[in-house]
């Protein structure tokens, strides 16, 4: 018996609940008094768009391109809340892949869904944290 392959929408969606049930997001969304349900609902039809928009994975795999999809879809939102080491924890991958995702899709210089084209970004210190 086969049994179906989870998509690239199901693993955002995983991803998005994962970031929802950390406290410490939860907290970073209350100090900026962003309201969790408009800001994970808009995230995930981001995230969603973009994964769709990934005509070819170029070698990565689903949980790769859901996890950099939900980080690139949070590079347009305030406030940041998150990490690409957090959105890659959300599905079990490293940073590294998701950050080398990431940088092949800036570079594309994509159009995030309803909104203007994302540029490559430097990264550096955020969240009190590391951020790549």
């Amino acid at each position: 018996m086969h049994l179906p392959h989870p998509s690239k929408d199901d693993f955002v969606r995983a991803a998005i609940g994962r970031l929802q049930s950390s406290e410490r997001i939860a907290e970073r969304l209350r100090k900026s008094e962003a309201d969790p349900k408009e800001y994970f609902t808009t995230l995930f039809e981001r995230a969603k768009g973009l994964v769709a928009s990934a005509a070819e994975p170029n070698g990565f795999n689903p949980r790769t391109v859901a996890a950099g999809s939900v980080y690139l879809a949070s590079l347009a939102m305030r406030p940041k809340t998150f990490t690409q080491r957090e959105a890659a924890e959300t599905l079990g991958i490293r940073e590294y892949t998701v950050r080398e995702y990431c940088s092949r899709r800036l570079n594309e210089g994509f159009v995030t869904p309803g909104e203007q084209q994302v540029r490559p970004v430097k990264c550096g210190p955020a969240l009190g944290g590391h951020d790549s």
